[in-house]
């Protein structure tokens, strides 16, 4: 069954140049019954397939992986109240933990964009991620090299530090990811994509590609 349809991305295409209020309350039942329902639906189906790889996404239901549609605009130039996307965090401890390491689910009507990894580390976290990478060399790229994880992410990106610590400098010659101070990697597909009846599925077996890697720096995370 698929869980999206053109409705899903038509009402995205619609909001772009209406981004107010007053059109969103307007349209707000085509908003419930083709872009909030659905998600909801799709997230859930996720979820319980996503059982299988960690028993802690039974905990979970859409409330703890969907992000608002809302904008938070107090900080920003751009006043429009509303985001031109979905998004959606698949982490085994949802979204209150937004650096845990988890998959990101972008939908829009330009594409449908997978990010997987660890985006913002407090300072004491990444030390701890990069004295990870110091201690398991050989493993950790081992998971980056993997021929799928290659065909399907590609490359590590994340923005850099300038400088590291003397002492983690010889290691850095070896390991150029020690001055990332985010690790994240990504994956674009078509929109049409989200058409399909496996669509939940797709999902499910780009988190478990992924799931090496969030597995390894798991370790730095915990107390």
């Amino acid at each position: 069954m698929a869980y999206f349809t053109n409705d899903f991305f038509d009402f995205f295409k619609q909001l772009a140049p209406n981004n107010n209020r007053e059109w969103f309350h307007a349209h707000k039942n085509d908003y419930e019954t083709y872009v909030k329902i659905p998600t909801q639906n799709f997230v859930d189906s996720v979820l319980r397939k996503l059982e299988s790889t960690d028993n802690r996404f039974a905990q979970l239901t859409y409330k703890d992986c969907m992000f608002r549609i809302n904008r938070d605009i107090r900080f920003s130039k751009d006043k429009s109240p509303y985001k031109l996307h979905i998004g959606i965090i698949f982490s085994p401890v949802g979204k209150k933990y937004k650096e845990y390491p988890g998959l990101y689910v972008e939908l829009n009507p330009e594409h449908i964009r997978i990010y997987g990894g660890i985006y913002s580390p407090d300072r004491i976290t990444l030390e701890k991620i990069r004295n990870l990478l110091i201690k398991h060399p050989k493993k950790f790229k081992s998971i980056i090299e993997n021929d799928e994880f290659q065909s399907v992410y590609g490359e590590i990106l994340g923005a850099k530090n300038k400088r590291l610590p003397k002492e983690m400098m010889e290691a850095a010659n070896k390991q150029p990811l020690l001055f990332n101070k985010q690790l994240y990697f990504y994956n674009e597909l078509p929109v049409d994509d989200a058409l399909k009846d496996d669509f939940d599925q797709t999902i499910v077996n780009h988190y478990k590609i992924a799931l090496p890697f969030f597995q390894f720096f798991e370790k730095a995370f915990k107390n």
